[in-house]
């Protein structure tokens, strides 16, 4: 006695399927520079979040302050702070095409550096 399978593929000519908005946890996890700046390129850095706000100023030589807000800082400390700062990665890229920026919290973050 044998036994015979039949299958069956229907498909439709010319029709793409929809585009799928990306999940923020699905995009492949990688390492991305954030800054492409090494300290010694940099006159100052600052940043601002809702509770606080700092601005550091390179004086020349590699010799970083703390100018706001206004109160001693050591230099071999300000400047490490520069350079961790610098050398941040994110996990995962993508393109405002590929997600909004109100998926990602993008839109309103809570911390800005410049």
């Amino acid at each position: 006695m044998s036994h015979s399978s039949v299958i069956f593929w229907i498909y439709q000519k010319d029709k793409k399927a929809p585009e799928a908005t990306p999940d923020p946890n699905s995009a492949p996890v990688e390492t991305v520079q954030l800054s492409m700046y090494k300290s010694e390129d940099l006159t100052e850095v600052s940043w601002k979040s809702a509770s606080y706000s700092a601005i550091l100023q390179n004086s020349g030589d590699q010799k970083w302050k703390l100018i706001q807000p206004s109160i001693p800082s050591d230099e071999t400390k300000t400047k490490a702070y520069v350079d961790g700062i610098l050398a941040l990665t994110g996990s995962r890229k993508y393109t405002t095409q590929q997600l909004p920026a109100a998926e990602t919290g993008l839109n309103a973050p809570a911390v800005t550096l410049t």
